[in-house]
């Protein structure tokens, strides 16, 4: 199956708590007598009203058969979405990676099976997660290769029920969105004056720079940083084997090196754990 890239970024962003509804979206933007016959003349009338929900049940209907519940050590986790009617559902790796049981409910109706499923594998840099149950003639979701996505647009955010979770609209147009993938190697801790060095990655461009455990950096590249998202943010732009300069304290003394970036490692279930906990490496 062909997914063009736009889809596989709103994906990323959307599963795990919705369904992508691309392909339910209305072909143009609502015109000013399909505004007013949804919302009426009621002005508390928001895109959370029922009755806006509503009125988008018969466009949903069609994805809502590929959207499933998955639930991790008996508890809700995300939603999925079937991509292959031979039981392959991708969900929110972030919630089910550590996981030791998986299960996925399959709800038609008024009727709901429950079924087991195994993590086949995830995809650290956008939060996805490959799931296989043991069934067939499921209803997998069909991409949309249409990019010519208007500003103005309705979005459906798709659950498992007749309404969909939530309404918007399209604010920006498709944009790619490139993922450096560059890290130096390191956790970070906020603290009242800085930012302080929580882990270093053995072998990563930090460790080979000779950055510690408990320094605090305090620049880069020239750059004041008082925050974690000040690092992430430098050094976010960047690619692998580009050079930063980083300046920091350790102690009483100020030092200066030139770290080089390396490729962000695959998320294992630590890292995952410190990513849910602020701790994002960085």
């Amino acid at each position: 199956m062909k997914t063009p890239a736009f889809c596989t970024i709103l994906l990323g962003t959307l599963v795990g708590w919705s369904a992508l509804a691309q392909s339910t979206r209305p072909s143009t933007r609502p015109s000013t007598t399909q505004s007013s016959s949804i919302f009426g003349t009621n002005p508390a009338v928001t895109k959370r009203a029922p009755e806006l929900k509503a009125a988008f049940r018969a466009l949903i209907a069609p994805i809502g058969k590929s959207v499933v519940s998955v639930r991790a050590d008996d508890r809700p986790a995300a939603l999925g979405t079937i991509v292959r009617a031979d039981g392959w559902i991708i969900t929110k790796a972030s919630q089910v990676m550590d996981a030791k049981s998986i299960r996925v409910r399959l709800t038609r109706g008024a009727d709901t099976t429950d079924l087991s499923a195994k993590l086949i594998g995830v995809a650290p840099l956008t939060d996805l997660a490959m799931l296989k149950i043991d069934a067939h003639d499921l209803t997998p979701v069909t991409f949309d290769e249409n990019k010519d996505v208007l500003v103005g647009q309705w979005v459906a955010t798709v659950g498992t029920g007749r309404d969909p979770i939530s309404l918007g609209v399209v604010s920006v147009g498709i944009r790619k969105i490139p993922y450096r993938n560059a890290v130096m190697g390191i956790t970070l801790q906020q603290i009242d004056d800085g930012v302080r060095v929580r882990d270093v990655t053995a072998k990563s461009g930090a460790e080979k720079a000779g950055i510690e455990v408990g320094d605090v950096i305090v620049a880069i590249n020239g750059m004041h940083t008082a925050a974690t998202e000040d690092v992430q943010s430098l050094v976010g732009d960047l690619m692998p084997g580009d050079k930063v300069t980083v300046d920091f304290v350790r102690g009483e003394e100020k030092h200066q090196v030139s770290v080089t970036l390396v490729k962000r490692p695959p998320a294992t279930g630590r890292s995952a754990r410190m990513n849910r906990m602020g701790g994002e490496l960085s």
